[in-house]
């Protein structure tokens, strides 16, 4: 994994949003929707493919992760969990 400088952060940031009705059939239990934005914008983007990324944030004890792809126009959330911080 390698952590994206704030301008190629920045550039992906600004992207639109979209979720599949795959996710939001299985996932969207775990994560609203204003948290996947908040861990988006405010988090540590780290790349893990070639057009696979993954976000996470510290909300109190918990660290909220996203991730998700990245193409010309728009992000798609791949999937959303929440982990301990240990």
């Amino acid at each position: 994994m390698r952590k994206l400088s704030e301008d190629e952060a920045s550039e992906i940031r600004r992207k639109r949003i979209f979720l599949t009705k795959h996710f939001t059939m299985r996932e969207i239990t775990r994560v609203n929707f204003y948290q996947i934005k908040r861990v988006m914008e405010e988090g540590e983007i780290y790349q893990e493919g070639k057009n696979k990324y993954r976000a996470s944030v510290q909300i109190r004890e918990k660290i909220i992760f996203v991730l998700f792809a990245s193409y010309e126009d728009y992000n798609v959330v791949i999937t959303t969990g929440i982990t301990t911080k240990k």
